[in-house]
């Protein structure tokens, strides 16, 4: 197995990313204000399961939910289950999708800069135990000094990173531009700092929300322009 968690700030769209690759419909929350420190994990299956496994810390079996927002959103958003009080350890989600059919498991985590040390300490955790990441990064604003920490203390752990630039509908072109420079100048600073090679450091521009919405519409030429086949090719 492979796992790949999906890391960025609170915000950045790393659930609407995991819903444009993986899902054929909105599954993973992306409307709560802070999710709490659940990561959520979707694994390869023959069949998409109809329902999601709530995994608890203790010995009570597994709850399964309805494999939608309505039924995943109790148990993530911080506003329903705050500071874990449910006592989850993961949510789990079945789906036949080629990308997770070689052992790959991407994992939407908390937010980097979370306000809940718990979200912290379970994201520093979870990458501990992985082996790649994709790190989402924002176009306004670009990498931030806290991003540029978590990066640097991360990004040795992995022998893998994918960096993956999101852009919203109201950024122009130049805004784009300027913000992959400058994360790109950050990032190749951190490399020099943490002794990494410089040379493979590359973001790719992704319109998340466009993903999303031309794959629900099966807007195959929506697909494309949005960026988003650049991360299934690699």
């Amino acid at each position: 197995e492979f796992t790949i968690p999906v890391l960025g700030v609170q915000g950045a769209g790393k659930s609407t990313l995991l819903n444009a690759l993986l899902m054929d419909d909105l599954i993973l929350p992306v409307n709560a204000d802070e999710t709490t420190c659940i990561p959520t994990e979707i694994v390869y299956a023959d069949q998409d399961s109809i329902e999601a496994a709530i995994v608890f810390n203790s010995d009570k079996p597994d709850l399964w939910v309805p494999c939608n927002s309505a039924g995943i959103n109790p148990y993530v958003n911080n506003a329903e289950n705050p500071g874990n009080a449910k006592n989850v350890k993961l949510i789990r989600i079945r789906r036949n999708n080629e990308l997770l059919k070689n052992g790959v498991t991407l994992v939407d985590l908390p937010g980097v800069g979370s306000l809940t040390q718990n979200n912290t300490d379970t994201t520093v955790k979870y990458l501990k135990a992985s082996e790649g990441a994709i790190i989402l990064l924002r176009t306004v604003p670009p990498i931030t000094q806290s991003e540029s920490v978590f990066i640097q203390s991360t990004w040795p752990l992995m022998s893998k990173v994918f960096f993956i630039q999101n852009q919203w509908n109201d950024e122009t072109q130049s805004e784009v531009e300027d913000g992959q420079e400058h994360s790109l100048n950050v990032l190749k600073q951190i490399a020099d700092r943490c002794k990494l090679e410089k040379s493979v450091i590359s973001i790719d521009i992704v319109n998340i929300h466009q993903a999303f919405a031309s794959k629900m519409e099966k807007d195959v030429l929506g697909i494309d322009q949005s960026g988003i086949t650049s991360i299934m090719t690699n």
